[in-house]
């Protein structure tokens, strides 16, 4: 066999290397199905489906009434911010993709001329060498690349949820506003008719100039209010088409509330405990915060196997005797005076840092869903003390009112002054539903999502939770009890277990034990 042969036979068998590397680590670009993986975990958490796998824009025409959740399946559907966020999965999945790839190997020609007018024969030289040490790189490389794109598809997951309870939250101060704007026309015209009066008595000289002016005043004051809050509601309803992704849509419409409105569901038995859980183990950014600890666990693995690059193949040579010469050649890089510690230190550094951002992370959560706790439970019994010790009570009064002033037992002025106050009463409970409604949606926001299915109270047992697909709610058998339970994103956290550590199964022994294993950071105590 020639030198020819034989260096093509070594260059045919490295470039099969190589596409054997290539194969074995063969993925799709498509990034559909990690697209759809984030829209099940949205549509999981908000009984709301995304629509990412069709084009931007919807029947909705501005003027008909419009629900919560039509408003957020349009805001999901169509925000750009949503839509640039998608985008990043795409890169993600081309990152991982390009992760399993092994380098092209390098082919070099070297030709050889005589020089000085000398006669003799062109020498050739040919070389073809592939970085081995990328082999070994492989595993750790695609283990970084695919926990990157989980935090991709977790991070854009958290962002709709967050974009949901902002379009939640204005939606229900449109239609809280719309009543309050319903009660303040009320209010007007009581403030009209009562200045009518006050002109007619006075034509007849039975009211005092201050009377009068006291009337109109409460009149202007009135209509001043209502102009006020329409202008206040009309920007509300702007403020919420641009958050929908259709700035220049009509605001005619009218926010309602659906007739399978789920305000009231998820919160029976719900205590402290048990939204500590579930902000724990519900939290999508506490997920991607760690798989982003996992991708620079990864970079501690790379850092470490490419100490010594090594890099192999086969050359071959022809002088100008044509004497041929072909054979295996290596390439190795001395460590003399860089020998890969800094990198090693630089990665391990990093990856403590993403351990304790984790950390941070989860103590934010935490923070968020505690506090949003207290503020819903402290709003709902706000709500119901006015409801059942002012409000009721003012409706019964009033319709009283009103039969004994048509039994001529009560003035007009006097009825006029119930109504009056009647007016204010439901307008203040508005405000108490509205501070209620807003606080449930922050709370579902900080336990990651959706109040649905819950961790069970203390004292249920042992039972241990149940990690569905999606965080979908499973209904599982315990030994006391059938408890709902759910999870985030195929339980990330799971896969980083070596982070966090002792936080316990069950809202009694998160109650009684919460805490986490955190990084030792060397030359710190």
């Amino acid at each position: 066999m020639s030198a020819a042969d034989r260096i093509t036979t070594w260059a045919l068998q490295l470039a099969g290397l190589g596409a054997l590397g290539a194969l074995a680590a063969c993925q799709s670009l498509d990034p559909s199905a990690d697209v759809a993986r984030a829209g099940a975990t949205v549509e999981a958490r908000t009984g709301v489906r995304p629509g990412w796998d069709a084009a931007p824009g919807g029947q909705w025409d501005g003027s008909s009434s419009l629900g919560e959740r039509a408003a957020v399946t349009i805001a999901l559907r169509q925000s750009p911010m949503i839509r640039a966020e998608l985008e990043t999965i795409g890169a993600a999945r081309a990152d991982l993709v390009q992760s399993g790839l092994l380098p092209n190997p390098m082919l070099s020609v070297a030709l050889g001329f005589p020089l000085g007018g000398e006669q003799g024969a062109v020498s050739i030289g040919a070389s073809a060498v592939q970085q081995f040490s990328a082999i070994w790189l492989l595993p750790s490389r695609e283990r970084g690349a695919r926990a990157a794109l989980d935090e991709r598809v977790l991070r854009v997951s958290d962002g709709a949820l967050r974009l949901a309870a902002e379009v939640r939250s204005m939606h229900a101060a449109i239609e809280a506003g719309q009543r309050e704007h319903h009660l303040l026309e009320s209010r007007a015209g009581l403030a009209i008719q009562s200045l009518a009066i006050a002109n007619e008595r006075s034509s007849i000289g039975e009211s005092t100039v201050p009377e009068l002016a006291a009337a109109q005043a409460l009149a202007a004051s009135a209509e001043a209010e209502l102009i006020a809050h329409e202008a206040a509601l009309e920007a509300d309803k702007r403020r919420l088409l641009a958050m929908m992704g259709a700035p220049g849509a009509a605001a005619d419409f009218t926010a309602v509330l659906d007739a399978d409105d789920m305000f009231g569901i998820g919160v029976a038995g719900l205590d402290e405990p048990a939204v500590i859980a579930l902000a724990t183990n519900q939290r999508l950014d506490v997920a991607a915060a760690l798989a982003a600890a996992d991708v620079r666990a990864s970079d501690v693995d790379i850092a470490a196997l490419s100490r010594v690059p090594i890099g192999a193949g086969v050359d071959a040579r022809r002088d100008e005797m044509k004497f041929e010469m072909a054979g295996p050649m290596f390439e190795l890089e001395v460590p003399i005076f860089d020998d890969g510690s800094a990198r090693i230190a630089k990665a391990s550094a990093e990856h403590r840092s993403a351990r304790w951002n984790a950390a941070a992370t989860l103590h934010r959560a935490v923070g968020e869903a505690r506090i949003a706790w207290i503020q819903w439970r402290a709003a709902s019994r706000a709500r119901e003390t006015y409801e059942t010790g002012a409000a009721r009570p003012s409706e019964s009064a009033y319709e009283v009112a009103k039969e004994s002033a048509a039994a001529g037992l009560v003035s007009g002025e006097e009825l006029y002054a119930m109504e009056s106050e009647l007016i204010e009463t439901r307008m203040k409970l508005v405000e108490f539903e509205l501070t209620e409604r807003l606080a449930r949606i922050e709370l579902d926001r900080a336990v990651g999502g959706s109040l649905r299915c819950h961790y069970p109270r203390l004292g249920v047992g042992s039972a241990q939770r149940v990690f569905g697909r999606h965080g979908v709610c499973r209904r599982v058998s315990s030994s006391s009890a059938t408890l709902a339970s759910c999870s985030h994103f195929s339980n990330p956290r799971a896969r980083s277990a070596e982070n966090f550590s002792s936080i316990s199964s069950t809202s009694s022994a998160v109650n009684s034990s919460w805490k986490l294993a955190m990084p030792v950071t060397p030359g710190l105590k």
